[in-house]
């Protein structure tokens, strides 16, 4: 069977289809190319369950003020 779609191809819309971001289409040429390759498969495989982890996390980041503070202060710290 021929590939319709190459691995890079396969890769970016296995990022696109995370982010909701793929057409039907382009979910569709993954699938098959997924059929054929092995790699590809277990490799979006386990970028799913990187994302699901992720998003279970609730990781919060720093306020922006907060981070200013920080870089002063590491700037000061480096110039003494």
């Amino acid at each position: 069977m021929k590939v319709p779609i190459s691995c890079e191809q396969a890769a970016e819309t296995c990022d696109k289809a995370q982010y909701k971001e793929a057409s039907n289409w382009q979910k569709l040429l993954m699938k098959l190319h997924h059929i054929v390759c092995r790699i590809c498969r277990v490799q979006s495989k386990k970028n799913g369950k990187l994302t699901e982890v992720i998003n279970k996390a609730d990781l919060k980041t720093l306020p922006s003020e907060k981070k200013e503070a920080i870089k002063i202060r590491l700037h000061e710290e480096m110039n003494r």
